[in-house]
């Protein structure tokens, strides 16, 4: 049995078959690359930016203690969707809370600044680690930010995307 000759009208018909196939793969890839890349830049933008609200409000008492200097950083309105850990050496010299502590010890430090996530029982949290400097003393700051709270609206937007 032999197969009929394709007319140019079935050759057009199996080129846009072949076409809208291909489309509907590659849009929903971009599509999801593209959010995921400015999810995370938005991520990122906001750690930083309490990252240097945070550095800005470092300083050490006449004891050698780091605080925060309470005028120029207030955590109203936070609700515990952030967490800090400022380290030297390994060894946390100042924290948010003893979980933020916990968590964000073992995250990498680096000349430059990191940005990844960390995941444990209690939820996501994307994390900034960046090294700092107060009153000409080297330390790093490590910052979270749980991304599983109900408030990050735009990670929800991602996730379900």
């Amino acid at each position: 049995m032999r197969w009929p000759r394709r007319t140019l009208l079935s050759k057009i018909f199996l080129l846009q078959a072949a076409v809208l196939c291909v489309v509907a793969v590659v849009v929903p890839v971009a599509i999801d690359a593209m959010l995921r890349a400015r999810v995370s830049y938005f991520e990122t933008k906001v750690l930083s930016d309490r990252g240097t609200l945070i550095v800005e409000a470092l300083a050490f008492d006449p004891d050698g203690r780091l605080r925060l200097k309470p005028v120029r950083y207030d955590r109203e309105g936070e609700g515990g969707e952030f967490g800090f850990a400022v380290l030297d050496r390994g060894e946390v010299l100042l924290a948010s809370s003893d979980f933020a502590a916990g968590l964000l010890r073992s995250f990498a430090r680096a000349e430059a600044p990191v940005f990844g996530s960390v995941e444990d029982a209690t939820g996501s949290f994307d994390v900034l680690s960046r090294p700092i400097e107060v009153e000409g003393r080297r330390l790093w700051l490590v910052l979270g930010w749980n991304t599983s709270e109900q408030d990050v609206i735009f990670d929800d937007v991602a996730q379900g995307f």
